[in-house]
């Protein structure tokens, strides 16, 4: 097995596509929503980054730069006090769709939080169907009813849980702000990103931007 494949082989869940750059951007923040809220987010990212693989014709490695787009829609509902759950769908354009659930608790009110989505993603290999988990830190200050800043800390676990199961780590930050009149009703999130798949090797990077409306009192 090359390392390419085994590579291609950890591309899975709510983050990950079949050229394995995860989906970094999810224009989170440590501001929970109040009981009742509801805040949607679209985005849309570019993502790429070096791939190291082997060329049994000329017997060397070879490095190759991917690059791909993804396409993402999301919704957070406040359930309770320091407490919301949300909803994510998207698209990549290695044909790979991924779908994820994740719950977001207030650690410090406004300023830290813990962020947990489980997922799956559509279409990302032979077998389709992957699993995995992605809990975070999410950190923000807002210095402004106009600006505020954000950044995260992700380990993602990878479970391939069709033929068989294998477990894998991936490690990724972001940096994003918020910019609006009103951040309490809406905010363009542009954010960058990047990572390393296993202990260093493979890293990405990404850039996107976000919208995200809200509503209910």
């Amino acid at each position: 097995m090359t390392r390419t494949t085994m590579t291609m082989a950890v591309c899975m869940a709510a983050a990950t596509t079949t050229a394995c750059f995860p989906i970094t951007n999810t224009y989170q923040t440590a501001r929970l929503l109040e009981p009742g809220q509801v805040e949607t987010t679209v985005g849309v990212a570019l993502t790429g980054g070096d791939d190291e693989a082997y060329n049994a014709e000329t017997y060397t490695d070879e490095i190759n730069t991917l690059y791909e787009y993804q396409v993402t829609a999301q919704v957070n509902v406040g359930v309770s006090e320091g407490v919301e759950v949300r909803g994510l769908v998207g698209y990549q354009s290695y044909k790979s769709i991924p779908l994820a659930a994740a719950v977001k608790i207030s650690l410090i009110e406004d300023h830290l939080a813990f962020d947990l989505p489980v997922g799956v993603a559509l279409g990302a290999g032979d077998p389709v169907g992957y699993l995995s988990v992605h809990p975070a830190l999410i950190g923000t200050y807002r210095f402004s009813p106009y600006v505020e800043a954000s950044g995260s800390v992700r380990t993602s676990a990878y479970l391939k849980f069709i033929q068989g199961s294998r477990k894998r780590l991936v490690t990724t930050g972001t940096f994003g702000l918020g910019l609006s009149t009103d951040l309490e009703s809406w905010a363009i999130r542009p954010e960058i990103g990047g990572g390393v798949v296993g202990l260093g090797d493979d890293p990405f990077f990404s850039v996107g931007v976000g919208l995200a409306g809200r509503f209910g009192d």
